[in-house]
């Protein structure tokens, strides 16, 4: 079966406790569409002038790649028991965290993390920019769609995607179609009016080119009328079981890769939450991952 019949998922692993939501998040899809699962875990090696300090931290970083392997192993016989028949490959990676995940993301069709990780302050980021959770971080830098889970996955209702009219947000609705025919659900294209906000006539259009591209989704149009986008779409997602979004947005005064909607929904959904990133014209610079917008429709 060729890659992109099967498709490929990378889970990022710290330990056991953080991999148990983005594990079943994992489980419920690979059981609806078989893929090649890789899980990853990441351990730095730290170095000192001085000799003692330099011998403890060799064996330190030992006793942690261990550590990493074995917590990948349980989380691999989880998943294989959950369903037999999925293509598991694990692999602990010496590195920062910010570089082996960027690496993953290229050659991966979805990141999927747990949401209550360790903060990530990473060397050579003095600023502190990239400081935050992992969820944070890789949707700000990932190539490919980040799925951050919560907590306990929903078993059933509509998708949900957020759209604000931009080149972004149509991408997430693709990625959100194809969730939603994987799932045999609805899929409810939602744009948040927010307070002082002209109607956008363009919605109505949006919604009818959706159904076009995806004949097979029942797709939905609805206008929230709210103070701010991140609580509108919150407010659409009590019954939902998955909430896409795009990492950017319209703001023109963006400073990060995440406008401040993906960014709120990353620390705030209580849903599994997929942020798909902006396409190459809109900033970003991979030539890989889902700039290439066959991977997100097939």
């Amino acid at each position: 079966m060729s890659r992109s019949a099967w498709g490929s998922v990378v889970v990022a692993v710290e330990d056991v406790v953080s991999a148990r939501a983005a594990l079943s998040w994992v489980v419920s899809r690979t059981r609806l569409r078989p893929a090649r699962t890789r899980l990853v875990s990441v351990v730095s090696r730290e170095t000192s002038p001085d000799p003692l300090t330099a011998e403890y931290l060799a064996h330190r970083f030992v006793d942690e790649v261990v550590e990493a392997g074995r917590v990948l192993d349980v989380v691999r016989r989880v998943l294989v028991d959950a369903v037999p028949r999925a293509t598991v490959e694990c692999d602990v990676r010496e590195g920062g965290v910010r570089t082996v995940l960027m690496q993953e993301s290229r050659a991966a069709d979805l990141v999927v993390v747990g949401a209550h990780r360790r903060n990530v302050h990473l060397a050579g980021d003095p600023g502190g920019r990239w400081g935050g959770s992992t969820g944070e971080f890789l949707a700000a830098a990932s190539s490919c769609p980040v799925v951050v889970v919560p907590g306990p996955v929903p078993a059933a209702g509509p998708v949900v995607v957020g759209d604000d009219g931009s080149a972004t947000a149509r991408r997430a609705l693709d990625v959100a179609a194809r969730e939603a025919l994987l799932r045999s659900t609805d899929l409810q294209v939602v744009r948040v009016r927010t307070t002082g906000a002209v109607v956008d006539a363009t919605f109505g259009d949006v919604v009818a080119a959706a159904r076009l591209r995806h004949p097979r989704v029942n797709v939905q149009g609805r206008a929230v009328d709210h103070g701010c986008a991140p609580d509108g779409l919150l407010a659409t997602t009590s019954r939902a079981q998955l909430l896409v979004v795009g990492a950017g947005g319209t703001d023109e005064f963006r400073t990060s890769p995440l406008g401040s909607t993906s960014r709120s929904l990353v620390h705030r959904s209580p849903i599994p939450l997929i942020v798909v990133p902006q396409p190459e014209d809109e900033g970003s610079s991979s030539t890989t991952g889902t700039n290439d917008p066959a991977r997100l429709t097939r």
